[in-house]
């Protein structure tokens, strides 16, 4: 969670699951870049680009994510 909230540029234990994303300016840019976090803390997910975007809070990134995420 942390990650995120640095990634949405949210302040520290502000983040509860259930924003919605376009509430947090959520875009095709971060949407690369939550994919290249991915990559770089999980190492090669098979994540796509689509899944990524047809996400519309933050539990449907966790979601994404299964058993990885703490």
């Amino acid at each position: 969670m942390r990650k995120l909230e640095e990634l949405l540029e949210q302040p520290a234990n502000s983040l509860s699951g259930s924003e919605e994303l376009e509430a947090l300016n959520w875009d095709s840019l971060r949407a690369l870049e939550f994919l290249a976090l991915v990559d770089e803390t999980f190492g090669g997910e098979d994540l796509s680009p689509a899944e990524i975007i047809e996400a519309r809070s933050i539990k449907d990134l966790i979601a994404m994510l299964g058993s990885r995420v703490t």
